[in-house]
């Protein structure tokens, strides 16, 4: 039924015009003209996939032809040894290597060229430094948001335009296109009586 797409309205008549900035996608639709936030988007579609609301589809990992070795601050190393199920179920494959050290053998097929070994490490950081600050045990959830944050791709990323029309196509399907996980709004759209009477054409 219609709700299965919520915002099936974006893809009505779509056609991706380009990218402005490296980072706002610009596209016309039956509504008039469409501004969408590429790192704001790709996060929802990215959040949804690894919260499984898109179904119980297991993430898709890629083997790394050599595993590469990811080294940590004692209090990540820790934090990742006990979360390594919520960490593994966004993607990774992975494997104690003495101390502080871990074996990266698979990543989320989601990095599409990112290093994995940057992005984990990030995805730890961020993890170990917010329950410092908040003194908040991480969540499932709270692990999804940041590697949904970390995996999606950011202002100032070059796309091209089937990466883009992709990139619409995914967050057509999402359940809330309207918001990013922190709440940041993902699309502006300038309808074309807007722009009619912008431009004084009533």
């Amino acid at each position: 039924g219609p709700n299965r797409f919520p915002f099936a309205d974006l893809l009505d008549g779509l056609r991706v015009i380009g990218q402005a900035m490296n980072t706002f996608i610009i596209a016309e639709t039956k509504q008039g003209l469409v501004v969408i936030d590429q790192h704001v988007a790709h996060e929802r579609i990215l959040y949804e996939y690894l919260c499984g609301i898109k179904g119980a589809t297991a993430v898709e990992r890629q083997p790394l032809l050599v595993p590469q070795t990811l080294h940590l601050e004692r209090a990540s190393a820790v934090l990742l040894q006990e979360r390594m199920e919520e960490i593994e179920s966004v993607g990774f494959r992975l494997q104690p290597f003495g101390g502080e050290s871990f074996l990266i053998r698979e990543a989320p097929a989601a990095l599409r060229g990112k290093d994995p070994v940057k992005v984990l490490r990030d995805l730890v950081d961020e993890i170990v430094s917010s329950s410092v600050t908040k003194k908040i045990t991480p969540t499932r959830e709270q692990i999804w948001i940041t590697s949904a944050c970390r995996m999606a791709v950011k202002a100032g990323d070059p796309l091209s335009i089937p990466e883009m029309e992709k990139l619409i196509h995914d967050l057509a399907t999402t359940e809330n296109p309207y918001l990013c996980p922190h709440g940041r709004p993902i699309t502006l759209t300038l309808s074309t009586h807007d722009l009619l009477t912008k431009f004084y054409r009533h």
